[in-house]
């Protein structure tokens, strides 16, 4: 690959890097509305059970908020890098 090619790799990089970071960011600043999804027609067939899942116990409330409070110091980390 030659210069010319690293380049605008690592541009397109940089770019989707910053929207993602952007998209990211005011997701968590958006209001706590929720909108319902739209109603979908009944299901003709009968749903399958779903599968075990690895975490018997699933997520607890805890590790979720862990995990949201992670988020959100990585992206004040960043917004405030640059």
């Amino acid at each position: 690959m030659n210069k010319n090619q690293q380049d605008l790799r690592r541009s397109a990089a940089e770019k989707f890097i910053e929207s993602f970071d952007q998209e990211l960011l005011s997701a968590f600043q958006e209001p706590d509305t929720v909108t319902p999804p739209p109603q979908a027609a009944p299901p003709e067939k009968s749903v399958s059970s779903p599968r075990p899942s690895k975490h018997p116990e699933g997520i607890s409330l805890s590790d979720l908020e862990e995990a949201i409070s992670d988020i959100e110091q990585y992206l004040k980390d960043r917004h405030t890098q640059k």
